[in-house]
């Protein structure tokens, strides 16, 4: 084809790309590969399901053999839509070219939509943190049982993080997050039932203390939760 729409863009979207703002495409390029040139086209993004609010630009020239990188690619995510998703779908984001009335050429790129509560496995490696939760009403009834396991154990009590300067207090106040959350004898068990391949549903603090099971990865993150909402790195 002698023009075309080439766009990197992201193969996952979830809320958590909304809150982290991760971009939706990272690249964008009008190829124009043919001898003719073409003045005043329009190139429309649009999305199905409607995730990605329509984006328009207006190009006023491409030039014979060029390619024009376009600059500008701020995409609105619909943050209500994907906080209302309970399962995965399939989405396509469709690159519309077109001068007055023709269209020029129409290119479609794949998009998966995850649940709210969805990690993309290796397409999201760097939104893990995102689902560490240290606000879940259940991470403060772990840390009471964290200062129950320091005062058993003949410590100070108070939840005070790095306060003390004190390397020692900060394995003492670890340990005993970790005893807590061992005194609560989870049970390991495979993730929520769901269509993914890559990733996985990930069970909240309060899921987890509710149910009582959870995945490798819903006990690491709960670790994290009560860590930071102790005070720790």
């Amino acid at each position: 084809m002698s023009i075309r729409v080439e766009a990197v863009a992201a193969k996952k979207i979830g809320f958590a790309s909304h809150q982290n703002a991760v971009p939706v495409i990272r690249e964008l390029i009008i190829h124009n590969q043919s001898d003719d040139e073409y003045q005043d086209v329009v190139l429309t993004l649009t999305a199905s399901p409607p995730v990605v609010e329509d984006k328009i630009w207006k190009i006023d020239r491409l030039t014979a053999q060029s390619e024009l990188f376009v600059r500008d690619r701020d995409l609105k995510l619909n943050a209500s839509w994907l906080a209302d998703l309970m399962e995965s779908v399939t989405g396509e984001l469709i690159f519309t070219l077109s001068r007055g009335d023709e269209v020029l050429l129409i290119t479609g790129y794949p998009i998966e939509l995850l649940a709210k509560n969805e990690w993309g496995g290796d397409a999201m490696v760097e939104l893990t943190s995102a689902f560490v939760m240290p606000n879940d009403p259940a991470v403060d009834k772990l840390l009471k049982a964290t200062s129950e396991v320091l005062r058993r154990a003949g410590k100070p009590d108070q939840l005070d993080g790095y306060t003390s300067n004190s390397r020692t207090r900060t394995w003492e106040l670890a340990s005993a997050v970790w005893s807590a959350i061992a005194n609560t004898k989870l049970t390991y068990a495979l993730p929520p039932a769901s269509f993914e391949r890559i990733g996985q549903k990930i069970r909240t603090p309060g899921v987890v203390m509710e149910g009582q099971v959870a995945t490798c990865l819903d006990t690491s993150l709960l670790f994290a939760s009560v860590l930071e909402q102790l005070g720790l790195n």
